[in-house]
């Protein structure tokens, strides 16, 4: 179901990311509204008569990368966006779909999820791997994604640096 989960538990002030590229039926790419967006949920709007745990009409999401036009014209509420509530169907065509937030929690993200964003709260690259057989360094480019996504160095740490010749004997494998 294109990442969305069966239940989603979430409450206002909740770190969270944009799992979808489309709201409304329309593409929100241009507007930064993207799938790995992040912000924080500000509000919850149900139907009348309606409360949890029915799903609501949508949830306000506080977005530092919106560009769009502001859906709401207070002062402080110019990246406030309301996320509604997504259908989707599996990849065979069935009579099954899944009608869910297209947000999850998002407390941290992971090398793969980070690349191509800024994170400002800063960066913890941890290289420790849990296999004997794979290096962390093993695969090139992993590291080096996780090392830049940081705005300043004062907001980087790293925990399971391996040595450096670790890194070197990846330069001698084919297609690195």
């Amino acid at each position: 179901y294109k990442q969305l989960r069966n239940v989603v538990h979430l409450v206002v002030g909740a770190p969270v990311m944009l799992l979808r590229n489309v709201m409304f039926d329309r593409r929100t790419v241009k507007h930064g509204l993207v799938n790995g967006a992040r912000g924080h949920i500000v509000g919850v709007q149900y139907a009348p008569g309606q409360a949890p745990p029915s799903l609501p009409l949508y949830v306000v999401f506080d977005f530092p990368g919106y560009r769009g036009k502001p859906f709401w014209s207070e002062p402080g509420r110019e990246r406030w966006v309301p996320v509604p509530p997504t259908i989707v169907q599996p990849a065979m065509k069935t009579r099954e779909y899944r009608r869910q937030l297209p947000l999850k929690l998002c407390l941290a993200v992971i090398i793969h999820k980070s690349e191509g964003n800024t994170l400002l709260e800063g960066v913890l690259n941890d290289l420790t791997s849990s296999s004997d057989r794979r290096e962390p360094a093993g695969q090139p480019g992993l590291a080096f994604v996780g090392w830049t996504r940081c705005e300043s160095f004062q907001k980087f740490a790293c925990m399971g640096l391996p040595p450096a010749f670790a890194f070197f004997r990846q330069r001698e494998k084919l297609g690195f």
